[in-house]
């Protein structure tokens, strides 16, 4: 071969091969696109952290998932799902069970100041709440919106030591189920809850406690780089344990007249969550010559850091109840509202790596609003034998977001 023409043609095979190389860098500069459709601050951020890694670690299942976003709106939305998730839900969704437990057992309480079944008893409660929150930003994060719905039961017995003395056991199983309203990440709590509980009269003024313990098995799933539904070569997920604490105190002082009573109320409660470091799943083998045999899982799955969150809360309250005998027993009513402040701001964060390995990096999770307001409504039947009944309803709110909480109880009095 003619050497002036053997001399262009490895020209050409180099312009050629460094022109693939441009292109396939241009490619791959999927963060910048991604800022430019739409990603926040934290998308963006990790986007170029996990490409920076796989350039470095010539990790070519990511490579390939990154070069698959092919206009800025795909890089955008890549970037959101390979940002681990930022609603708070397995923190957030195990305080909404316990929550509902500890209400439930602050309702019952009260019973005792108002007349009703003041003795011995064991008694069953079927427990339901549905939680919304919309999509938010703040400052230059957007945080998605997440709907949550708890549903379980509750048992428990008392024992009343003296007309001013009553202590309480009960045992509370919910299954709480989460799904984040923009990628449709899904979060599932099987959560079970144990407490002590009691009341004690000291002159004029009632004190209330509530001491609760929680064991909650936790799972959850992101889908990364696909929107066909479940697939275990893009979808990441993650199975994992938490724990709960909860210390809650109430003074009330009661105001007889005639067959109403009024109720007024300070608070205070302490919540603590631990949620166990995770990984999610992936799974990566290698011929002997180093190329990619066989994966499961996401090449973006994510591990995680142990998690810790607690919050203070003080509030005040009033609650107007009513009686009414009739042939039957008694009917009463009830109609409650409060407010309650929280005054530890625990700052909620989430450490992150690739479950593959590799350097850590941290972003913010959405917080709880400060303030939140509660309303609530009771019916009750005490027949006059030894049984009892109730309904109750209450809707907890505040800034960003809604909790619908509904649960009955069943009560033998001995």
């Amino acid at each position: 071969m003619n050497r002036s023409v053997l001399t262009v043609a490895i020209a050409a095979v180099i312009s050629f091969g460094a022109g693939a190389g441009n292109a396939r860098a241009a490619e791959l500069n999927v963060a910048d696109r991604a800022v430019a459709g739409g990603a926040d601050a934290t998308e963006s951020y990790v986007i170029r952290r996990l490409q920076e890694q796989a350039e470095a670690d010539n990790n070519i299942e990511l490579l390939d998932l990154l070069a698959s976003a092919s206009t800025d709106a795909e890089a955008a939305q890549l970037a959101a799902e390979l940002t681990p998730d930022r609603s708070g839900a397995n923190i957030y969704g195990v305080i909404q069970a316990q929550d509902l437990f500890t209400n439930a057992l602050s309702v019952r309480i009260t019973d005792y100041l108002l007349g009703n079944s003041a003795r011995n008893s064991v008694w069953v409660s079927f427990l339901s709440s549905d939680y919304k929150e919309p999509i938010n930003t703040q400052g230059t994060n957007r945080y998605d919106g997440v709907d949550s719905t708890a549903n379980g039961f509750a048992v428990g017995y008392e024992k009343m030591f003296s007309e001013a003395t009553t202590l309480g056991v009960a045992i509370s199983q919910q299954k709480v189920k989460a799904t984040s309203r923009l990628y449709k990440n899904e979060t599932d709590i099987d959560s079970y809850q144990a407490a002590i509980y009691g009341m004690v009269a000291l002159s004029d003024l009632y004190f209330s406690g509530r001491g609760v313990v929680g064991w909650n098995a936790n799972t959850s799933s992101r889908t990364i780089g696909s929107t066909t539904g479940y697939d275990e070569h893009t979808d990441a997920f993650a199975m994992f344990n938490s724990q709960n604490i909860a210390l809650e105190l109430d003074v009330i002082y009661p105001l007889y007249w005639q067959d109403f009573t009024l109720l007024p109320t300070l608070s205070t409660d302490y919540t603590w969550v631990k949620v166990e470091d995770y990984a999610e799943n992936y799974v990566r083998t290698f011929t002997k010559k180093g190329d990619v045999d066989l994966s499961s899982g996401s090449p973006a799955a994510l591990a995680y850091d142990t998690q810790h969150y607690q919050e203070l809360n003080l509030g005040m309250g009033v609650e107007l109840a009513h009686s009414y005998s009739f042939d039957y027993g008694v009917i009463q009513t009830r109609l409650g509202a409060s407010a309650s402040f929280e005054v530890l701001d625990d700052e909620l964060t989430k450490t992150a790596r690739l479950a593959s390995g590799g350097e850590s990096f941290t972003v913010g999770v959405k917080e709880r609003e400060d303030t939140r307001y509660q309303a609530h409504a009771t019916l009750l039947w005490e027949t006059n034998g030894s049984v009892a009944w109730s309904l109750s309803v209450e809707r907890e709110w505040d800034a960003q977001a809604e909790n619908m909480m509904v649960y009955g109880r069943a009560l033998y009095a001995f």
